[in-house]
């Protein structure tokens, strides 16, 4: 069976127009050039299988660079017609491009994924969406309308979200897994017999027993939270301004300690979710990566003003965060928090399973073991 290989031709000015066969980059022109020498051309080989890249000819030196691409068809290695190496590439868990592993002198833009990437932006054009490695995500909404079960984010890049790596070793239950399974491989190096072992192991595991294992590293951080503001037992309320300007007069909470925590307000969909019965939410700010979360009842007003309780009893109860959720960090704070108690739930109560998306965490065995090592930390 024979492969077919197509050409396009390409234009090595900064500026110029795209024109595309179906998916694929046909030729970028210089503006206002409508016929230009063809010495100022590269043509690119590649297979029909989509950001397949085979090759590439440099028609001003007449050379040609083939390309070597991973599993997931980022470009690792340009070799020339003698199959030496004139380019390395590296890239981190998202795509950002580390420095190439060698000094060649060749330049070009396809690299992870096989993706063309800006070389002034550092970001990746997918075509419909530009992917930005620096936030592991793209920079627009998928225009899936419908969402996705699995609760994954529509700005979320697919090969970013299966990874689950943990960049710090400290645990996320792929993290953990990955930190048991190293205890008992004698080998140390990632060769592939470590990577054909490994997952056999993981084959052979049960849910629950990844649960466990999650469970027995974490205990190994110890009591990390005790660095944390203590949730207040109380937060109370003044009348001020909610809304717009003008807006009518309403009782809002009022913030306990600026410097030590965000400002108390309605809790988020995820918190109602993981929290049931919360009224109102409060966050600590971060120290370092972790931060603590406070979960109210009901306001209730009395002779000296007008207060909310803090809630003690799981699942309405606040718990503490290895990775605090904010904007640059959801992603941890999921992985790290999030994910690990839903698969509690989930064990507990296979019947009625929970996702980040629907349904209500109730409190079960495996639930109780996750707030061992995500109590509530109060006063």
């Amino acid at each position: 069976m024979t492969t077919k290989m197509l050409k396009i031709t390409v234009r090595r000015k900064r500026k110029r127009p795209f024109f595309c066969d179906s998916e694929k980059v046909i030729k970028r022109k210089n503006p206002g050039t409508s016929k230009p020498p063809i010495g100022i051309f590269r043509t690119v080989q590649y297979t029909p299988m989509l950001d397949q890249n085979v090759s590439f000819t440099d028609h001003s030196s007449s050379s040609t660079f083939y390309y070597n691409q991973d599993e997931r068809q980022s470009v690792k290695n340009l070799t020339n017609s003698t199959g030496a190496a004139v380019q390395s590439y590296d890239y981190t868990a998202y795509g950002d491009n580390i420095d190439s592993l060698t000094s060649g002198s060749v330049s070009q833009r396809y690299t992870y994924t096989g993706r063309e990437r800006n070389e002034t932006s550092g970001n990746y054009y997918f075509r419909y969406r530009m992917y930005g490695a620096g936030l592991g995500g793209f920079l627009s909404r998928d225009s899936y309308k419908d969402g996705y079960q699995d609760g994954m984010s529509k700005y979320a890049g697919y090969f970013a979200m299966k990874l689950r790596l943990d960049p710090e070793g400290l645990y996320t239950i792929s993290g953990s897994l990955t930190a048991e399974f190293n205890t008992i491989y004698p080998y140390t190096n990632r060769s592939r017999a470590y990577a054909r072992a490994k997952a056999k192991w993981l084959g052979g595991l049960s849910s629950q027993k990844k649960f466990d294992i999650w469970v027995k590293w974490e205990k190994k951080l110890g009591q990390w939270w005790t660095s944390l503001p203590e949730c207040p037992k109380k937060i109370c309320f003044k009348k001020g301004m909610g809304g717009a300007r003008g807006g009518p007069m309403r009782l809002l909470p009022v913030n306990p300690d600026p410097k030590k925590w965000k400002n108390p307000g309605k809790p988020s969909d995820a918190e109602e979710l993981l929290h049931d019965g919360t009224h109102w939410s409060m966050r600590s700010k971060p120290v370092g990566k972790h931060a603590n979360q406070c979960t109210y009842g009901k306001r209730y007003t009395n002779s000296k003003g007008t207060w909310a309780d803090l809630l003690t009893t799981p699942p309405s109860s606040g718990t503490v965060d290895y990775r605090h959720s904010g904007l640059s960090s959801v992603y941890g704070h999921y992985k790290h928090d999030v994910e690990p108690v839903i698969l509690a739930h989930n064990l507990d109560f296979p019947g009625n399973p929970i996702s980040l998306g629907s349904g209500t965490l109730q409190v079960g065995a495996n639930v109780r073991e996750y707030l061992k090592v995500r109590p509530l930390w109060a006063e």
